[in-house]
C-alpha cells in the first residue's frame, strides 16, 4: 500500500506539475500576446509621434516662410516709402524752383516797367526842357524884336 500511495502521490504531483506547466504555458501565451499588443501600440505611438514631428516641421517651415514674406513686404514698403519721400522732396524742390523763377520774372518785369516809366519820364522831361528852350528862345527873340522896333 505504501507503494500505491507513493504511486498516487507521484501521479498527483505529475498532474499538478502538468497543470502548472499548462498554466505557465497559458500565462506565457497571454504575456506574449500582451507584449505583441504593447509592441503594436508602441509602433502606432511612434508613427503618430513621427507624423506629429513632420506636421510641426511643416508648420515651422510655413511660419518661417510667412516671416520671410512679411520681412520682404516690410522692406518693399520701406523702399516705397523712401521712394515716395524722395519724389515728394523733388516735387517740392521743383515747386520752390518754379516759384523762385516766377518771382525773378516778376521782379524783372517790374524792373523793366520801372525803367520804361523812367525812360518815358526822361523823354517827357527832355521834351519839356526843349519846349522851354524854344519858348525861351521865342521870348528872347520877341524881346530883341521889341527892342528893335523901339
Amino acid at each position: 500500500e505504501d507503494s500505491e500511495q507513493k504511486s498516487l502521490r507521484l501521479r498527483d504531483e505529475a498532474v499538478q506539475a502538468w497543470a502548472y506547466a499548462e498554466e505557465m504555458e497559458r500565462l506565457a501565451k497571454i504575456e506574449r500576446r500582451e507584449a505583441n499588443e504593447a509592441k503594436e501600440r508602441a509602433r502606432i505611438e511612434r508613427a503618430e509621434a513621427d507624423a506629429a514631428i513632420a506636421e510641426a516641421a511643416r508648420e515651422l517651415r510655413e511660419a518661417e516662410e510667412a516671416m520671410e514674406n512679411a520681412r520682404r513686404e516690410r522692406a518693399e514698403a520701406d523702399h516705397a516709402k523712401r521712394e515716395a519721400a524722395r519724389e515728394r522732396r523733388e516735387y517740392e524742390e521743383s515747386v520752390a524752383k518754379m516759384r523762385k523763377e516766377e518771382e525773378e520774372m516778376l521782379m524783372a518785369k517790374r524792373k523793366a516797367e520801372r525803367e520804361r516809366r523812367e525812360a518815358d519820364e526822361a523823354r517827357r522831361a527832355q521834351a519839356h526842357r526843349k519846349a522851354l528852350v524854344e519858348i525861351s528862345g521865342c521870348v528872347e527873340t520877341s524881346k530883341v524884336a521889341r527892342q528893335i522896333v523901339r
